[in-house]
This record gives structure tokens, sequence and C-alpha cells, in this order.
């Protein structure tokens, strides 16, 4: 889009809306360096336009260098106060940029007060009164309105006029104490090589010539050609022109480069660095270049600002990259610091990254803004919630989820949903869990396993035909349905159901053995049925073992019978029960140990503690624990089990047994789930056993049916 169609498409109360503030010490001093902002550059019309426009920003003008044409803007003295200013103007003008710069008269061609001005002694007044800008008083500077263009031609410069009868002797103008006349007005103007912009008008047909002195055609003569130094700027040829400027310095070595120029190849050569560093990840470098030059890491180029926290993330530098993002929050535009609060994500911790989320809180975004924000606050909560449930913390699930709530309804989040509702699930909050598998379900009803949850609900609030209208609704693909429905039909079969178990275990060297056998049955009432509720226990068993007894050998034999009562409950996070009971005991020693307190016959107390944690689909832990009074005997076992298949479970295990005389210890492993019988699960078990007579091997059996 050529740059006059653009400044017609530009509303003229947006860009003279802009209003730029000037420090009152601001007065532009001649040949003193000052930060700018470049507007744009191009043909005189299509400057002057946009000059039109913008004469509400102070200092506004019209400069030309060599052929250009370009408007600016401003005397800054901090190029933080330019570059704070750059973004309104950016607006309108994308390809702004701020420069280092000089007040030079001699190169504005069109000023703030609405001057022509024709070099820095001369210029064509349009009548203004002198302006008033902070700091100081800077006058209108009066040249002949009808000049219209300059022509060299043989040994003098022709100055055309409306008019032969024009009798235009010289053009004065008062600075100071300063007096320029026409011939040295003409000798700058040939030497600046302008066209002046003014109405137009025929030459005269009586052009005044105004004789040009040696010196000065020598001088004219010396001065190098700048036009190849601004191409060479223009296709960013950084190194080529800085090898120009010193082939032509040394040969014209009174000749300066403009000052412009300088500033400029400076920029480009440091934005061609840092692209490059950038490019190349160059962390180390792209770290060393914001140091020398943090003001280009700024809002006015947040790609490098990112670039360099990546770098400084990177580099582990946390203080530094901490305070390079604190300016960009809340320093830039909303969607600026949106893209950093999300990228910021990967380079800082949970509590760092937070601090920003709090600090951007704070701001006023738009619609569309805060939209985007609460979704990426949303996701940072939902990532904790994930986090909380994995380590199984459960006080930091909890609240985490009442924070999100509303904006799980509000997302319609069926993952978090189902999330939730295996939650309250696993606490026995079952109403609650109830109403989340089912907006899980209304939310997304692919997600087969709320369905599960609410089989697994019904079941077990006895609301058998509602478990296996949810267990029937599964996919026949579905992992757990069958053994769903086989736990319903069970559960609706008539009667209650008798788990009948039996075992044996030996070792070699004959130095221990073990026999049992015993029932578990559920007691008729509404919380009955086998792994859920009130049960009773029946057991008998026999065991054999050795001891030192005052350094004789002495060998054991135990019989026993035992019968409690005890409670059973069982879900998808595992199972356990507790027994209580009475326990007799008969046992017998040879030869005899009249101290043993466990010789002969007695009636004691006994307790028991089973266990088991599904930790997920493939690992479990299952403890077992008993002990009998009086005796002081003990029993316990630990097993960790991995999830071979449906019904297959192996894994280590550790038995710990004995009483104030004899201890045993075993290590070994247990495969379970083995359907060897019809209907039955078999155990198999092996390993080392110790006691005080040394270290054999174990192995054992054990067998266990439903009726």
């Amino acid at each position: 889009m050529k740059l006059h169609v653009l400044f017609k498409l530009i509303p003229a109360t947006l860009w003279l809306g802009l209003v730029i503030t000037f420090p009152a010490t601001a007065e532009p001093d001649t040949h003193r360096s000052y930060y700018s902002i470049q507007v744009l550059s191009g043909t005189l019309a299509t400057v002057k336009s946009a000059w039109q426009k913008s004469q509400d920003l102070l200092f506004v003008r019209i400069e030309k260098h060599a052929d250009q044409h370009k408007l600016r803007v401003g005397f800054w003295r901090s190029k933080a106060e330019a570059e704070n200013q750059l973004a309104g103007i950016k607006i309108h003008f994308p390809d702004a940029f701020v420069l280092a710069t000089e007040y030079k008269p001699s190169k504005i061609l069109l000023d703030w007060s609405g001057n022509f001005a024709r070099s820095s002694g001369e210029s064509t007044s349009t009548g203004k009164q002198p302006i008033k800008i902070p700091g100081g008083l800077i006058k209108p500077v009066p040249v002949p309105s009808h000049v219209v263009s300059t022509t060299v031609s043989g040994s003098g410069v022709l100055i055309g006029t409306p008019s032969a009868s024009s009798n235009i002797v010289s053009v004065q103008k008062t600075t100071q104490s300063n007096t320029v006349t026409t011939s040295q007005l003409n000798v700058v103007a040939q030497e600046e090589k302008r066209t002046l912009p003014a109405e137009p008008a025929a030459p005269s047909s009586s052009p005044i010539k105004v004789a040009v002195t040696e010196p000065a055609r020598k001088q004219r003569a010396a001065m190098p050609d700048e036009t190849q130094l601004w191409q060479l700027l223009h296709d960013e040829q950084y190194d080529m022109l800085q090898a120009e400027i010193n082939r032509i310095h040394a040969k014209h070595g009174k000749w300066q480069p403009p000052q412009e120029l300088l500033s400029l190849l400076q920029q480009g050569k440091l934005r061609q660095k840092i692209d490059q560093a950038i490019q190349n990840k160059d962390a180390a470098t792209l770290v060393q270049l914001g140091e020398l030059h943090p003001e280009d890491f700024s809002c006015l180029h947040v790609d490098w600002a990112w670039a360099l926290a990546e770098a400084q993330a990177t580099l582990k530098q946390t203080d530094a990259l901490h305070l390079i993002l604190h300016r960009l929050i809340p320093d830039c535009s909303e969607q600026d610091r949106l893209a950093t609060l999300y990228k910021a994500k990967s380079w800082l911790d949970n509590t760092l990254w937070e601090i920003l989320l709090e600090r951007e809180a704070q701001e006023i975004r738009s619609n569309e803004g805060e939209s985007k924000f609460r979704r990426l606050r949303y996701d940072h909560g939902m990532e904790k919630l994930l986090a909380a449930h994995q380590m199984q913390n459960q006080i930091a699930f909890r609240t985490l989820l009442q924070q999100l709530g509303s904006d799980i309804e509000h997302y319609r989040d069926a993952d978090a949903a189902l999330l939730s509702g295996w939650h309250y699930f696993n606490t026995q909050e079952t109403t609650t869990a109830t109403l989340w598998f089912n907006k899980t379900l209304a939310w997304n009803p692919e997600l087969h396993d709320a369905r599960s949850g609410l089989a697994l609900i019904a079941l077990q609030d006895k609301r058998f035909a509602d478990a296996k209208r949810f267990a029937d609704a599964l996919p026949d693909g579905n992992e757990g349905k069958q053994e769903l429905l086989r736990t319903v039909s069970a559960a609706m079969a008539p009667g209650p159901r008798v788990l009948a178990m039996t075992g044996g275990e030996t070792n070699t060297g004959i130095t221990y053995s073990a026999a049992y056998a015993g029932v578990i049955m559920p007691i008729h009432s509404r919380l009955g049925g086998i792994g859920n509720g009130i049960v009773q226990r029946l057991w008998a068993d026999r065991l054999t073992y050795s001891y030192d007894n005052d350094g004789q050998k002495t060998q054991a034999e135990q019989l026993g019978i035992e019968g409690s009562l005890g409670y059973q409950k069982s879900g998808p996070w595992g199972s356990w029960a507790m027994f209580a009971g009475a326990v007799y005991r008969d046992t017998h020693f040879s030869p005899d140990a009249p101290n043993n307190p466990a010789r002969g016959g007695f009636v004691r107390g006994r307790i028991q503690i089973e266990g088991e944690r599904i930790l997920n689909k493939d690992w479990r832990v299952n403890v077992n624990a008993n002990y009998v009074t009086g005796q002081n005997s003990y029993w316990t076992r630990g097993r960790l089990l991995y999830n071979l298949n449906e019904r297959i479970l192996a894994g280590p295990e550790v038995i710990t047994l004995g009483d104030p005389n004899f201890q045993i210890r075993q290590y070994g492993g247990a495969v379970m789930g083995l359907s060897v019988l019809s209907g039955a699960d078999v155990t198999v078990r092996g390993g080392a056993r110790e006691t005080q007579e040394g270290t054999t091997m174990y192995l054992g059996l054990e067998l266990a049916r439903p009726f």
C-alpha cells in the first residue's frame, strides 16, 4: 500500500490525539545530541501530508538528508523518554523508530511552526507568530514565500522569481547578531543540494545572478557524495558501510559522516548482533548484550526480551530472569503481557510464576484479554490439582477443587469432573461423587470411567439393578466391564457367599511347618456380603517349630481352633478387614519345657488386621497381621504385588513370626491368582527362612474358593 493511501485511512482525530510531553529543560540546542522518533520517509508530498496531520505534536518537522525527506518528532535527552512515546506513534506508523540525532536547523525543511526553512540562516515565514516551547523561544525564519527553486548554471546560482519586475536585493534573518546575505544563502543551498517546496510558479524571465567565489566552488567539489552511504544503510550492509565511511574519511580528511548515519549504523549493527545471537541460540552472547543495552530489551521489542529471558533461564540466572519479566509485566500491552505469562511458565518454578500471575491480575484487561487470563489461570490450577491427586495429598486436592469448582462448571471440563468424582468416591462421599460422575457424562458421554464409578456406588448402596444398568452401558472392550458384571451377578444371587481357604508351608530341615483351613461367612444383615459388612471367621491350624532352650534343641507342636467376628470393606481403592475373637491352643514340647508359658492348653484372645491398597492399575500393597494375648505370639506379612494381567498378581513378600522363645523371618515372593482348579485361586510362595539355627528354604501353597 502506498504511503499517501495509508494516510487517508488514518482518522485525523486519532493522529492529532497523540500528545507527546517534554521536560521543561528540553529546549533544543544547535548541534547537541538528542533522541527523536522518525515517523516515516518518502517523497516530499507524502511526508508533508503526514506533517499536516501531526502539527499538534511538539517539534514535528520535515528534514531533508541528501535526496531523502524524513518526518521526525521530538528532541529528547533520554532514550527511555523517546521510547515511551514510540508505542503511540507506532499504532499509526508501524515502521517508526527511535534514533539519535542532532538539532541542525540547516537540515529542517518544514518546522513545527509551519515555516519552510531554507538553511540555518534563512527561511520562508507562513506568517505564524513565534511558538513558545518549554525552555526557550524559537522564532520563525523569514524567507520570501515566492521562491520556488534553485538551479546552478555556470559560475553562479540562478534564483527564479514570479515576475521580472521583482527587485529582490537581499534576504536577511536576524538571529543574535548574524546577518546572512542572499549570496550566502544560495551557496549553502547549493552545498546542501536541496529543492525547496513551494507553490508552483513559472520561472522568472529575468533571473538574478549571484556570483560564487572560487573557494566556495573548490569546497563544494571537495565534498564527497553521501548517496551511496545511505543506500548501504538501507540495504543493511553495515560492514560495507563502515568500510566506505573509513575510506571516504581517509580521502577527505575534514569530512565527517552525518551523525544520523552513524546513529542508524550503530543501531543496525546492534540489531544484527541480537538477531544473530537469537538465531544461533547463543545464550551467553544474548545475556551479555542484554546487560550492555537493557533499553533495547523492552516492550518496544518484546520478541528480543523473550529471547533474553529464555537465555537467562537456560543459564539459570533466576534473579535477572525475574527482573526482566517484572519489567514486561505490567509495562507491555495486554497481548504481550499474556504472551509473556505463557512463555514464562516454562522458565520459572510455580512459586515465582504465580507471583507474575498475581501481578498481571492487578492489571486492567479487555473482555478478550480477561477471557484468556482466566483460562491461563485455570489451566495452571488444573495442573496443581492433578499433581495433588497423583501425590495423594487429599487436603491440597480438596482445597484446589473448591477453588476451581466454578471454573470447571464454566468450561464444562469433563476430565476434571471425572477426577473429582473419583476423589469423592475414594473418600466414601458417594453422594458428591455421584454428582460429579453425572456431570462428566453430561459433558462427555465417551468418558466411560464415570459409568464404572456409578456402578460401584450402586453396588455399595445395594441398588443392584442400577449397578447392572451402568455396567451394561460400558463398551464391550472396556477392561473392567466383565468384572463388574460378575460382581453384580454375585451380589444379586440369593443367599450369602462363603469363602473357604486352606494352605500349608514347609521348609528344608523340617525345623518349621504350618497348615491351616478355615471359612469366612457373612452374618445375615443389611450389611452382609463377602467383601463388605459383618462376617464371622472360623479357623483351625497346626504349627511345628524348634528352638534353642538353654542349649538344648526343643521341638514344639501346636494345635489351634479360633472363632472371631469381623468387618470388611472393599472398593476400587482396595479393601480392609478387622477381626477379634478367641483361640484355643494346645502346645506340646519335646523334650518337655515346663518353663515355656505356651506349654499346655489355653483359651486366649486374638486380633487380626488385613488391608490392601491399590496404588494404580499395575501395583498394590497387601499387609496382614495377628496377635495372641497371654502367649504374646505374633505373625505379620507384607507384599508388594504387580498386576501381570486381570487375575494374576506377583511380587515380593516379607514374613515375621514368633513369641518370646523363638523368632522366624522369611524373605521370598508370591504368585497369586493361578487358576489350577475350577473356581479356585491358587497362590504359590517360596523363599528363604532365617532362624537361630540358620537359614533354610521354604515353600508354601494357598487355595481360596468362594461358594
